[in-house]
């Protein structure tokens, strides 16, 4: 029950860093780790939004995102 509790937990802190980074950069981000670092966009810095990818419960594989259009 805690493990799941944490994988719901890290993935709403996610999700919170992927609206963050749509709204702040104007676009969905490419990777998980586009949340973590600092890039350019329209010649203005956007991010980090997320101090570091949350490490999933022990025995679970590791989080994934895949950008599926614009939205």
């Amino acid at each position: 029950m805690a493990r799941a509790t944490k994988a719901r937990t890290d993935v709403q802190t996610i999700a919170t860093a992927v609206n963050t980074y749509r709204a702040s950069c104007g676009a969905l981000p490419e990777s998980l780790e586009a949340l973590t670092t600092q890039t350019m966009v329209s010649g203005a810095p956007c991010g980090p939004v997320l101090g570091s990818v949350p490490t999933p419960p022990t025995g679970w594989s590791a989080y994934v995102y895949t950008r599926q259009g614009d939205t």
